[in-house]
């Protein structure tokens, strides 16, 4: 029996949105189309028919909370959701929890996201009734960049990896250690002026503190590995901002590379500035 599947992730970043059609053909995901819309082209175009979708939250919108928990223990998913539920003051009904196991033995990313938030980026894209597809859920950003980076791009050396998706008003941050994620975090941009080389610089020294309380943290749990890489994608990061990125801290800072292995049925992918369109993908992977 065939498992083919097909998935759309949709991620909306710079006000505009982006999908990646993905088709997995036993067990290998293969690259359909990418494409960029506008949500009232949502029931016309036939790139975005006929599959389950996937749409990304922004980092902002969703509560993270770390969780020491042994997955083999009685009642895992119900101890998660108590733990979770200690967050928030209101019905838990209102909530939709999740967990995400980091590289750290019992160690999980507990994620709380309001119902309505959700509902609110969905209620802008109308099925089709005579569609076959059907809205699967949604994924906070930032796994979904790790997602893209670990199925789809050419992996960094090195087993502790950044990346910082600069996407409108907020950065998007995930730490991968050895091919896993480790933690999550997010930077509101709305104070700078990215054009601005002196606003970069500030925002850049905000990264730094960031990443770097982080690393302590990191090493509390006996992770004692430098940064080996910085990977950063963003609309308006050119080689300027890399540069400055990489006087800041002294270490690789590149941006992720696509596999050109997914694209071989599209011979034009190198014409497609395919990083606009990485958390689309992550969207597509289980």
């Amino acid at each position: 029996m065939s498992d083919d599947k097909i998935k759309i992730g949709i991620d909306c970043r710079d006000n505009q949105y982006y999908a990646a059609r993905v088709e997995t053909v036993s067990g290998r995901p293969e690259v359909k189309a990418l494409l960029r819309f506008e949500p009232e082209q949502f029931n016309k175009h036939p790139l975005l028919q006929g599959s389950d979708y996937v749409f990304s939250i922004p980092d902002d919108k969703v509560i993270i909370k770390k969780i020491t928990l042994d997955e083999e223990e009685s009642d895992f998913d119900l101890k998660v959701k108590f733990e979770l539920s200690q967050r928030i003051n209101e019905d838990e009904n209102s909530y939709y929890f999740d967990t995400i196991p980091t590289s750290v033995q019992n160690k999980h990313l507990g994620l709380i996201i309001r119902k309505t938030v959700l509902d609110d980026i969905t209620n802008q894209f109308e099925l089709n009734p005579n569609s076959n597809g059907h809205i699967a859920g949604g994924e906070i950003r930032a796994v979904a960049l790790a997602k893209g980076y670990l199925n789809f791009c050419q992996l960094s050396e090195g087993s502790l990896v950044c990346l910082a998706d600069f996407n409108g008003a907020l950065v998007s941050i995930v730490f991968i250690y050895q091919n896993r994620i480790i933690d999550l975090a997010s930077l509101c941009l709305e104070k700078y002026n990215l054009k601005k080389n002196e606003d970069f610089e500030n925002c850049v020294i905000e990264l730094k503190t960031l990443i770097s309380f982080k690393l302590s943290e990191f090493f509390k749990d006996e992770i004692t590995v430098p940064l080996s890489s910085l990977l950063v994608l963003g609309e308006k990061i050119d080689d300027n901002n890399l540069s400055i990125l990489s006087n800041f801290f002294q270490l690789e800072v590149k941006k992720p590379v696509i596999h050109s292995g997914f694209f071989s049925h599209h011979p034009n992918f190198s014409e497609i500035s395919l990083e606009k369109y990485l958390t689309a993908l992550g969207l597509t992977v289980n």
